[in-house]
């Protein structure tokens, strides 16, 4: 039985690179390897927890094609539960297409894919009570979330003392908070970045003076959910919010 349950954005990552420019118009370009792996915001942390020996449950929607194979070999590889895994035939499973030059960041290709039908609806709420920490990453970035919906689960998780990690995608272009409202009504602990922190902090009613800030990496995604499940006494979560394409934040711990 799982002690942590990922739902979420799932990704199959394509690498290309490292190369010392991109190719000229018309140009080919030949690379030693283009290794296909599991990405998104959920697999990411489910890997990373993995890794570390925690029994963790994956749950995310995938298309009915190679790439959702290749996804569901790797959570084999890493003794990832995925029965929680749903499928559409409406989109492909989401892609993302990572070019790695050499002395820049890199640049990213992507579609969004399945991630647009995963939805609150088909999570096992019986399943999300077997565990210990449920996080949900990738919100704001599939659409099937809505985030009234999710803050129910939310208050059902609550409810069975269960911890809650929300991972926050802001496109760019985001504007406003108005839709992370019903969310942040069930959670005390914020991760924000730069000037954003601060409008959260006076929407909540928090000064400096009673919040501790601490800094993390945005790649190690996994961070927020050992750090959740060290931390039972927070009893209203985690939400950690990101904002492409920057791929550092801010924890911040309010109240």
């Amino acid at each position: 039985m799982a002690d942590v349950g990922c739902a979420g954005m799932l990704v199959a990552d394509t690498f290309c690179g490292p190369m010392r420019e991109l190719p000229r118009e018309g140009n080919l370009l030949a690379i030693d390897d283009m290794p296909v792996r599991a990405g998104g915001c959920a697999a990411n942390v489910a890997i990373t927890l993995s890794k570390q020996n925690l029994a963790v449950d994956i749950s995310g929607c995938l298309g009915r094609d190679a790439s959702a194979s290749v996804l569901i070999s790797c959570f084999e590889q890493h003794r990832i539960g995925h029965k929680q895994l749903v499928y559409t035939d409406q989109f492909p499973t989401s892609k993302t297409v990572i070019l790695l030059v050499e002395g820049q960041d890199r640049r990213y290709i992507h579609t969004f894919g399945s991630n647009r039908a995963y939805s609150v609806g088909p999570i096992d709420r019986n399943w999300v009570a077997s565990l210990k920490v449920f996080y949900v990453g990738g919100l704001l970035a599939m659409p099937g979330i809505q985030t009234d919906e999710l803050a129910d689960l939310l208050k059902f998780c609550r409810a069975k003392k269960i911890v809650t990690v929300v991972d926050v995608v802001v496109p760019q272009g985001f504007r406003g908070m108005e839709q992370l409202k019903p969310v942040l009504a069930v959670h005390r602990l914020v991760c924000a970045q730069r000037r954003r922190s601060a409008r959260l902090y006076r929407r909540r009613g928090c000064t400096r003076a009673n919040s501790r800030v601490t800094g993390s990496r945005g790649e190690d995604r996994g961070h927020h959910a050992r750090r959740a499940r060290r931390h039972r006494r927070v009893r209203q979560g985690h939400l950690a919010i990101r904002h492409l394409p920057s791929e550092s934040h801010r924890s911040l711990r309010l109240g």
